[in-house]
């Protein structure tokens, strides 16, 4: 995981750039797999959530195997679930 700090600047940047692509292809699947991949690492646990759900189906591959994709997603439930509105 990166620091908070980092994960701000970092997110900033790769969220401009994966919802361009997705914008321009909505149907990227392999894009849409990596905006959630991306969301988990940089801690943005609402976003990860929403783009988790829209993963049908999820390509394991980006997240490294079914394993760590299901770890990943429960994660990201987690902490999103304890965020307040």
């Amino acid at each position: 995981m990166l620091t908070t700090g980092a994960q701000n600047v970092v997110w900033k940047d790769i969220s401009a750039g994966y919802e361009e692509v997705l914008r321009r292809d909505p149907g990227d699947e392999r894009a849409r797999n990596e905006y959630a991949r991306w969301a988990f690492r940089c801690g943005q646990w609402k976003i990860a959530k929403e783009a988790f759900a829209g993963l049908n189906p999820p390509d394991y591959e980006v997240f490294g195997g079914r394993q760590r994709f299901e770890q990943n997603r429960e994660i990201v439930n987690r902490r999103a679930g304890s965020l307040k509105p």
